[in-house]
């Protein structure tokens, strides 16, 4: 008896076998993932980079008054570099320094320039200099 003819798989069952396939997408985000692990300089960096990269290129610097809100800036850049809500602040710090280092004619080089503790200054030939020494 002739064997019967397989029914063509359901639409459900094809989105299914799609998804779990990936698409082209998720290789876009593989590879970008790989170059930053690859990356020398700290994944921070590259962030804040990535940010002004979209900030200036993308969005052409739209001015402090639209970075708020649903729609605003930070939000914008948060959805298209796939960043979790709670990166609003580091966007909103990386933005204040894009936008300090505009004003003072300095190039951004991702860094935020913020230093922790304070600066210890011995001076020669004081006591603490010559503790240091015998240690």
């Amino acid at each position: 008896s002739p064997s019967p003819t397989p029914h063509p798989p359901s639409l459900k069952r094809k989105r299914l076998k799609y998804k779990r396939n990936g698409g082209a997408d998720t290789a876009i985000k593989r590879t970008i993932a790989h170059e930053m692990e690859q990356c020398a300089q700290p994944l921070s960096i590259s962030l804040r980079n990535a940010i002004y990269y979209y900030y200036i290129h993308r969005l052409d610097g739209p001015h402090e008054e639209h970075w708020g809100g649903k729609e605003g800036t930070i939000a914008i850049i948060r959805k298209h570099l796939e960043l979790p809500p709670h990166t609003r602040r580091k966007i909103r710090r990386t933005l204040d320094k894009i936008m300090l280092c505009i004003r003072t004619g300095t190039p951004f080089v991702g860094k935020l320039g913020t230093t922790t503790g304070r600066h210890i200054l011995i001076e020669s030939g004081s006591a603490e200099e010559e503790l240091i020494a015998r240690w």
